[in-house]
């Protein structure tokens, strides 16, 4: 299996973590196609943040669900969870481990940890009917290029992220 990125959500992904202090969270829609999990899109949700931490407002992830499933989206593809580590290394800390545990809520999960210099690390977590991990999913990104979404990505960090 393979975390494959495409561009546009990539160059979100690379805008968001750009463009704040600290670390940062968000949630990224999967397709499964010929053995590989495909990212399509990516989301970030109001969030308080530092140096070593985000924090996702439960009620805005809520009202994302919400909204998502009100446009017709299947939230079982929305199981991508991304963060960053800011300038540090690319790793899952205990924290980040402690997260992946707690989140079951799906029968599987992709994870992935990146950083300001666009390093990736990447696990899958498969919860049912056992729980099981593969540690190391190779990253592919599709496609990279100049970013169009830097501003579009700094006006929305400015109306969703505190420190």
């Amino acid at each position: 299996m393979e975390l494959k990125i495409e561009a546009g959500a990539w160059q979100k992904i690379c805008a968001y973590v750009d463009n704040v202090d600290g670390e940062i969270s968000g949630l990224g829609k999967i397709e499964l196609r010929d053995d590989a999990f495909i990212v399509t899109d990516v989301a970030i949700f109001r969030q308080e943040v530092s140096g070593a931490h985000s924090d996702i407002d439960t009620k805005a992830l809520a009202e994302f669900q919400v909204d998502m499933v009100k446009a017709g989206e299947d939230m079982r593809q929305w199981v991508l969870w991304w963060h960053s580590h800011a300038s540090m290394a690319v790793f899952f800390s205990k924290t980040d481990t402690d997260t992946i545990d707690a989140s079951t809520e799906f029968p599987y999960m992709v994870s992935l940890v990146t950083n300001k210099r666009h390093e990736t690390k990447a696990r899958l977590d498969v919860y049912k009917p056992i729980h099981l991990t593969l540690d190391d999913l190779q990253v592919e990104i599709l496609s990279n290029g100049i970013n169009p979404y830097t501003d579009l990505c700094k006006a929305e960090i400015a109306s969703k992220v505190t420190a």
